[in-house]
Formats: structure tokens, sequence, C-alpha cells
């Protein structure tokens, strides 16, 4: 099928990732009433696309069990192409947004610069740019708390991001409001992380990578791990919507459908080890329905 083809190119050339980041940074932008700002959202997308396409290539995984490699290999030279393009529209946006606002950035407090630099700093260490240095001490060996290090790059960018870049001049958000965002983004995505690592169980063990994909069995993750951040990312929700004064309805409404998306997730994924591409695009398909979820009850 054709439709399938062109999902199948958007998610392995992880165009799909951009938007996933774009619109859980609109998310945030609707919660903290933020203009919704073109330029940035293209930034972000950009600098996403580009950031996984750049894991992607260095890889030497080659199995032809695995349908990203498989695509790389079959299509590296476009995907080259994509990366460039998006590293020089990415840096184009950064410019531009830099030249607009920098007068404003004196007055953002500096804990969101931090989040921002960390992030920044976890992501150049995950990979290990292909440095022998860096190689050394690649996050990705603290097995235990890889998801939590990706889960982290993401949870700053799709919070802070919005409100770091946006003119402050007319409105400064709330840091308690912000963290709890942040705090929601960051176990959402720590339970994707989790779920999606056990496609890397056997190169992981081969690597000696002990994450906990690889120290428990399904049932012990399952029950030991993933439901208890599940418990714990409903519970924030709550409290945010609490903060911002949405109504019981909305609230009610927003944990049902959350919920929901729990349950088909674990029952859809189920841990599967497969490396097939329409088996683990479920697991990513739940950042867009969490935005779009808080976009739809945020909105005026």
């Amino acid at each position: 099928m054709i439709l399938l083809q062109i999902i199948k190119a958007i998610y392995l050339s992880n165009l799909f990732y951009g938007a996933c980041a774009v619109l859980l940074n609109i998310e945030t932008c609707m919660i903290l009433k933020l203009p919704i700002d073109l330029k940035l959202n293209i930034c972000i997308f950009s600098a996403v696309t580009a950031y996984y396409l750049y894991c992607y290539l260095s890889e030497d995984n080659n199995s032809p069990e695995n349908d990203r490699a498989v695509y790389y290999v079959k299509y590296r030279k476009p995907i080259l192409i994509l990366f460039i393009l998006c590293c020089f529209i990415g840096l184009f946006m950064l410019v531009q947004i830099l030249r607009e606002r920098h007068p404003d950035y004196y007055h953002i407090s500096i804990i969101f610069w931090l989040f921002l630099i960390t992030s920044i700093l976890i992501s150049v260490f995950y990979t290990g740019l292909h440095i022998k240095l860096f190689r050394r001490i690649s996050l990705r060996n603290f097995g235990v708390l890889k998801p939590f290090f990706i889960a982290l790059v993401w949870a700053s960018l799709v919070s802070f991001t919005a409100p770091l870049f946006s003119t402050f001049s007319d409105l400064k958000p709330n840091v308690l409001a912000l963290l709890i965002i942040f705090f929601n983004n960051l176990i959402f995505i720590s339970i994707l992380d989790i779920l999606f690592d056990n496609k890397d169980v056997a190169s992981d063990k081969e690597n000696g990578i002990y994450t906990l994909n690889v120290r428990l069995n399904k049932s012990t993750l399952m029950t030991s791990v993933i439901v208890p951040l599940i418990l714990v990312q409903l519970i924030s929700q709550l409290i945010l919507f609490k903060v911002f004064h949405i109504s019981m309805e909305k609230n009610l409404l927003a944990f049902f459908l959350m919920s929901i998306y729990y349950l088909l997730m674990i029952k859809r994924q189920s841990l599967s080890s497969s490396l097939q591409w329409t088996d683990y695009i479920w697991i990513d398909m739940f950042m867009i329905l969490k935005s779009l979820t808080g976009i739809a009850i945020f909105i005026n």
C-alpha cells in the first residue's frame, strides 16, 4: 500500500519524532497560554529530526531483521541529504530567534537554562559523537538509567523551550507550574522509553549494557516499574490540572483517556522484542495521543 509506505518513510526517517516534539511543545504552549511560534516549532522539528538521523546513520547495526537498519542502508544518500537540510534549517531558524529575542533572556530564571544545557550535554554524551573520549563515557553504558536520560532530554526540550524562547515581556510562567509540566513529561516519556527499549535487549546483552529490560523479566518489569510509573504520571497529571484550575469534567476525561492509552499500549506492545517498525511505532504514537489530549483539554 502506498499509504503504508509513506507512513514507513515518515517514521523511519525520523520526521515522525520531529512532529512528536512539535506537538508536545504546542501542548506546553497551550497549558501556559503562550503563543504558538512557527519559527520555534520549525527549529524544534529540524533539530529533533537531525539528531535522530545522526544517531541512526552512525549505528553499525546492519541486521536484516532490523527494519530501520535495512532502510538506512537502502536510502542512505537521501537520508544524508535530509540530515544536512534539517541541520541548515534548524540553525537558520535558531539564529533568527536569537537575533529577535536576545533582550528577553536576561529575565529568564537560571534554572531553565540549567535544564536545557544539561539536556544538550546528555544528548551529546549519549551518542558519543564517534569521538573516542566521549565513547568511553557514553551514557548508553549506564544501562538502568538509559531510558531516563532520554526522557530528561525530551522533557526539557518540550517543557522549557517554549517559555525560554518566547517573549517574556508579557508573560512569565510560574516556575512551579513549569516544573510540574516537566515532571509529567519526564515520567510519561520514561515509560515509553522502557517499553521501546525492549527491542534492544539482545544487542544490549551482547554489548554488556544492563538495562532494566535486561535485568528484569517481563512480568517483574511491568509490575515493579511500568505500572508504578504510570500511576505516578496520572497523579502528576491530576496535580497539573488542579494547578491550572481545569474543570472536574475535563480532568476526569483526560484521566480516563490517558488510562485507556496506557492499557492499549501495554496490550498492543506487550513488551515485544520485535525489530519490525510496525510493532514499535505504536509506542511512539502515544506521544501524539498524549499531546493532542493536552491540547484539546487546554484549548479555549
